[in-house]
């Protein structure tokens, strides 16, 4: 459940622990393929244009709706060119502020991406692996070649243990054919 809390600037959204970012007004009009919340917990995806409280809701237009934004995601070249005009804003009053807000980042974006282009990943490829990273080092292909080589291998020693019985077996029957036959 979404708390609310009053502050000076309005009312604000309070996510719980493992909430995904969401952006709760009854006045927001959601985007086009934007996943929509009612009341009862139901989801619906909204088509463009469609009104509030209009079909395809699940929502009534008294209820405020729940909506789950997709996670944005920046190129290297823009992230490239947002970190050198911060450099060129750097000593104008208020520039790097104004610049952030016409873009819609944070400061912390503009903090990371610094980082990223003073380490040289800013360059078209070499984008830091987002996310936890594994605990023995393997990416999931590299992972996924050791579990195939490993059921491979097993695959092998099982032939070759056959392989040895046959053998064992067709040399225990040639000697019982040797044994039989009358000299």
């Amino acid at each position: 459940m979404v708390q609310k809390t009053q502050s000076n600037e309005g009312t604000e959204a309070k996510r719980g622990p493992g909430r995904p970012r969401t952006r709760q007004d009854s006045a927001t009009k959601p985007r086009a393929g934007a996943v929509v919340r009612g009341a009862e917990g139901a989801e619906t995806e909204r088509s463009e244009g469609a009104a509030p409280g209009a079909e395809g809701t699940t929502a009534p237009a008294a209820t405020s709706l729940e909506v789950t934004l997709p996670r944005r995601r920046f190129s290297a070249s823009f992230k490239l060119r947002i970190v050198r005009e911060a450099e060129a804003l750097g000593e104008t009053p208020g520039g790097v502020g104004a610049l952030l807000r016409r873009e819609g980042i944070y400061s912390s974006h503009l903090a990371e991406w610094r980082k990223a282009a003073k380490a040289g990943l800013l360059v078209a490829g070499k984008q830091p692996k987002v996310g936890r990273p594994s605990k023995d080092g393997l990416s999931p292909t590299e992972r996924r070649y050791e579990r195939e080589n490993a059921r491979l291998r097993e695959r092998l020693r099982q032939a070759e243990l056959i392989i040895d019985v046959q053998k064992k077996v067709g040399a225990l029957l040639g000697q019982l054919q040797h044994s039989e036959q009358p000299d």
